[in-house]
């Protein structure tokens, strides 16, 4: 399964048509972004068709920024039936992620 790569109005789409959405919140040039990026990849490869994975630029994403009070990056979040259940900062295992998804 591969990570989407999501702008503004994917992830709205997205997080709507889809019971189970994991995106990271990142900027580009963050070095613990592109670390927390392995994780997603292995929890995309893991949840296969389960769980819609996902990253957004924070700032391709002004809205949730506000709306989910992101202030740092990179900043994980599970939407389910179309809320956010749960949200990890910085960068995590992966085992401790998909815990927390199942």
């Amino acid at each position: 399964m591969n990570v989407f790569d999501f702008n503004q109005d994917d992830i709205k789409k997205c997080i709507a048509e889809n019971r189970l959405v994991l995106v990271e919140f990142m900027v580009d040039n963050c070095w613990l972004c592109k670390i927390g990026l392995i994780s997603l990849k292995r929890l995309a490869s893991y949840f296969g068709d389960k769980v819609v994975v996902g990253k957004i630029d924070i700032d391709d994403a002004t809205q949730y920024k506000i709306d989910l009070e992101i202030k740092t990056t990179p900043m994980m979040v599970l939407f389910k039936d179309g809320f956010p259940v749960f949200k990890i900062s910085g960068v995590r295992p992966t085992g401790q992620i998909s815990d927390r998804i199942n």
